[in-house]
């Protein structure tokens, strides 16, 4: 069900046929001649449906400020998701108005009004796996990577668990120079997901550190690791070992 302006202008419920996939309906708001509420999907197909029941205000905001976001229109999409809030929303629903919040703010470039947002979906739907995801990447992008960690840690004690949050925190526990744990992660993720994008340089990207260590552990020298390691135009393994050894 999706909910979209009926002819005077009250939201209401829209069914759409079977054969329109998911990931492609996007309902116009416009009203057919026959009284239909007319929906397209991402390929161009036209569908009309009747309108059905009335659906609460906040969900008819909601779903109006994503339908505006989608097309670009933040600053209405930004009214939308007020005026949902300003509708007395559930906790489930406060959730997703408030994420659609932060998308908007960072999309106006607004990244700290986003972040807070985004830590307020996580406080209404704790399982919000997209929300923590969406937090951390503000963190760590100020490079307050503590932060971000905690912040996923959390996320994945409180049940926020997907291959993408797995993903994340694997790159944050590198950035933190802790590669065993990253590896951990990447195990993890393996199992959930091993088709993830850039998985496999990720999981390189954590064995070359962890040898890394297990060589200086060994008693092997600092400076030829360096020299052998710069030879093959690694930065980022060069900058691990110069801060684990201080070359």
């Amino acid at each position: 069900l999706f909910s979209v302006a009926a002819g005077n202008g009250g939201p209401k419920d829209v069914v759409y046929p079977a054969e329109c996939p998911a990931e492609n309906k996007i309902v116009t708001g416009a009203v057919t001649a026959e009284g239909k509420v007319a929906a397209y999907s991402g390929k161009g197909e036209i569908y009309a449906e009747e309108a059905l029941a009335p659906v609460p205000p906040f969900d008819y905001y909601r779903m109006q400020g994503d339908g505006l976001a989608r097309e670009g229109k933040y600053s209405e999409a930004e009214s939308a998701y007020n005026k949902a809030l300003a509708s007395s929303p559930p906790v489930a629903a406060l959730a997703k108005i408030k994420y659609g919040l932060g998308f908007v703010a960072l999309k106006k470039n607004k990244p700290e009004e986003a972040l807070q947002d985004f830590l307020a979906a996580t406080n209404a739907a704790p399982e919000f796996a997209e929300a923590y995801l969406a937090a951390s990447i503000i963190l760590t992008k100020r490079e307050d990577f503590q932060a971000g960690l905690k912040l996923l840690q959390g996320g994945l004690t409180a049940g926020a668990d997907s291959p993408r949050l797995r993903d994340r925190l694997a790159r944050v526990l590198l950035d933190l120079d802790r590669p065993r744990e990253a590896q951990e992660q990447i195990n993890v993720l393996e199992g959930l997901n091993p088709k993830v994008e850039g998985l496999d340089d990720l999981a390189l990207e954590a064995h070359n550190r962890i040898v890394i260590l297990d060589r200086l552990q060994q008693g092997a020298d600092p400076q030829q690791l360096f020299w052998s390691i710069l030879d093959t135009g690694d930065g980022g393994l060069v900058g691990f070992l110069t801060r684990k050894a201080k070359v």
